[in-house]
């Protein structure tokens, strides 16, 4: 693969894992010592594969470990190689392995009096699987879960030295998670206010009188930044948001963290593409669609596709004719509405504010002014957003001006909205619509990005 880079940081895949792998095919495991060198040497492997991305070898190495650890009753590094794969797992969207792994967890862990210690980071864990299947209630419920499972386990005497260290790691995970969802629900300033806390404890537990000697906190900081940089971009602070962007590459430079570091250049590129430069925007799209194509990295490649994807739409263009209801798109010319009244009310109350997010709840209320039934109105809304493609999409299947979104559906700002009639009356654009696209919206899709 070629050997690409931004800021000093190649995306290249190194061999780092190769000397670990020499060494553990070597040890024979004649006695316990032994194996429980190999086991701990195997599982740094699979460790280093996973922070590359190399999900195959980290998945072959960590199953091993799980095996081995299990039958020689090395607990710590069976739930340790549990809650990678269960990462993997997620990383894949492969929920049936997910959901199979947690039920072996919870039989083998239901025997052991340790178990606590165990828990949170398996509630987290499954937090992030609901996540990543748009299930936002359920990943805030495991993340409670798992902040007051680490709440009892630091008051306890139960953990001691690097075990607390990594307790105090694993809280801050859990309320960054909880941050996530509160940016998800679009209360920016809220997590802004939760991710200045964490930075605050973060900044205590490196530097302060209470710092951290076995466990480090780069990455926290790093995902931290770049959630603060989503949360100004979608407040349309830019600079800011670059600013914690940057910070976050500077974080990471040194450290061979790969997943991290291609959300940081997604943000980049989803900043500049907010800003209206689309050029510059692309370059980082590229360089992570260069740097994952042969990985596994399934969410991320989705959410790239779909954001990138808006920025390659901006020369495209839909006038509207309201008093003749009547659409004029590029390829496919005159589109009528008559008796088609819902479809053209979706389409109004879509394009009236290009990029926002209209969740089902939304469209049922001001479309059909009735309170949303999951039951009834899915099937509804479903039906007439693709009833509504197939009228003015070129390609129905690839959308380019209704967009699916996490939460809904949304009117893409980059294409180029007109109102045709009042300004062939009038000469004046309408309320709204200035040079082709909604003034108070920027010229890309709003939404965030999901670690």
């Amino acid at each position: 693969m070629a050997n690409k880079s931004i800021g000093g940081m190649a995306l290249e895949r190194r061999t780092e894992g190769s000397g670990l792998k020499k060494i553990y095919s070597k040890v024979s495991a004649e006695n316990a010592e032994d194996l429980i060198f190999r086991n701990h040497a195997l599982f740094e492997l699979g460790q280093l594969y996973f922070e590359k991305c190399d999900f195959p070898n980290a998945v072959d190495c960590l199953e091993k470990v799980k095996t081995e650890a299990l039958q020689f009753h090395l607990y710590d590094n069976y739930f340790r190689s549990i809650a990678y794969l269960l990462r993997i797992h997620a990383e894949r969207l492969d929920f049936d392995k997910h959901s199979s792994l947690i039920r072996e967890v919870i039989q083998v862990g239901s025997s052991l009096t340790g178990y606590a210690r165990y828990q949170p980071k398996l509630e987290y864990n499954r937090g992030i699987a609901a996540v990543y299947r748009d299930a936002s209630e359920e990943a805030e419920q495991y993340f409670d879960n798992a902040s007051k499972l680490l709440l009892e386990l630091l008051a306890t005497n139960q953990v001691t030295g690097r075990e607390r260290e990594e307790a105090l790691r694993d809280s801050l995970m859990v309320r960054y998670s909880l941050a996530i969802l509160q940016k998800a629900r679009k209360e920016y300033v809220e997590a802004l206010s939760a991710t200045s806390g964490l930075l605050k404890e973060i900044d205590d537990l490196t530097h302060g009188e209470t710092a951290l000697e076995h466990v480090q906190l780069y990455d926290v900081q790093a995902t931290i930044l770049v959630l603060e940089g989503q949360c100004y971009r979608e407040l349309g602070e830019y600079q800011k948001a670059l600013d914690r962007f940057w910070a976050s590459h500077s974080l990471l430079k040194s450290h061979r963290n790969w997943s991290h570091y291609y959300y940081v250049l997604l943000g980049l590129g989803r900043t500049y593409q907010s800003m209206g430069n689309h050029e510059r925007a692309q370059i980082f799209f590229d360089l992570i669609s260069d740097a994952i194509s042969n990985l596994e990295l399934n969410e991320l490649k989705q959410l790239l596709e779909r954001v990138s994807k808006t920025g390659n739409d901006r020369g495209n263009r839909l006038l509207i004719d309201r008093e003749r209801k009547v659409v004029i798109e590029t390829k496919l010319g005159e589109i009528h509405f008559e008796r088609r009244f819902v479809l053209l009310e979706i389409l109004y109350l879509l394009a009236s504010q290009p990029g926002k997010v209209f969740t089902k709840e939304e469209l049922v209320d001001k479309i059909w002014r009735e309170s949303y039934n999951p039951m009834i109105h899915d099937s509804k809304v479903y039906t007439s957003i693709s009833r509504l493609r197939k009228l003015i999409e070129p390609d129905f299947r690839k959308p380019i001006y209704i967009l699916n979104e996490r939460d809904g559906y949304a009117f893409s700002p980059a294409v180029q909205l007109e109102d045709v009639s009042p300004r062939l009356r009038s000469k004046t654009p309408p309320a709204g619509i200035k040079d082709g696209r909604n003034d108070d919206v920027p010229p890309v899709v709003r939404g965030g990005v999901n670690l």
